[in-house]
């Protein structure tokens, strides 16, 4: 329960510091150099057993103009989920075995934004790659016999997505992402800086 309350006071602090920074001139899509995002997602590709707490995303991603028709942005992102996995031993006694599993994600990503295509304001549609390093974590029920967690099952993740950002005033929005990442499906907030 500790590491789930750090992670969680970890990406609010995140948040508030770069809430505190943000710029509050008006921007458009085309100034913007970046958001700050926060979220909740469903399901979990590498999840084991029942989740216990849905995957919670933050991160940011800043705009790169290379060219004004390759909107692309880089950024960061963190992650962190938990399961358990329950096991019956139906031979005589019959036992149950709880084991709780926690994943933190520590990413980086690309994306292309589609503002050239899609010309609504206030949206930003785009799709991109995530690359990131899971660390898993397993409780193992004491009296269980035998030592089924493996420390190898840290591991390097690929990721892809799409999603959606809607920007309700200048700096604050909504976003919702879809894809085979740290959440099947996520949303949440965001801050424009």
């Amino acid at each position: 329960m500790k590491k789930i309350l750090f992670a969680c006071a970890v990406m609010i602090l995140f948040f508030s510091a770069q809430l505190a920074v943000a710029q509050t001139a008006k921007k458009s899509m085309d100034d913007n150099i970046g958001v700050v995002f926060l979220g909740i997602g469903l399901g979990f590709p590498a999840m084991e057993g029942d989740m216990g707490i849905p995957p919670l995303v933050a991160g940011f991603d800043w705009y790169i103009k290379f060219d004004p028709m390759v909107p692309i942005s880089f950024g960061a992102v963190f992650g962190y989920a938990g399961s358990t996995y329950s096991l019956s031993n139906p031979l005589p006694p019959p036992e149950s075995y709880d084991f709780d599993y926690s994943y933190l994600l520590i990413g980086v990503r690309a994306a292309y934004h589609f503002t050239q295509l899609i010309k609504v304001e206030n949206l930003d549609v785009y799709a991109g790659v995530l690359l990131g390093y899971y660390i898993v974590n397993v409780d193992e029920p004491s009296g269980f016999p035998v030592a089924l967690y493996d420390p190898s099952a840290n591991t390097i993740g690929f990721g892809v997505f799409g999603g959606a950002r809607y920007y309700f005033t200048d700096m604050f929005g909504a976003f919702a992402e879809v894809g085979y990442s740290f959440g099947y499906i996520s949303v949440g907030g965001i801050l424009r800086l």
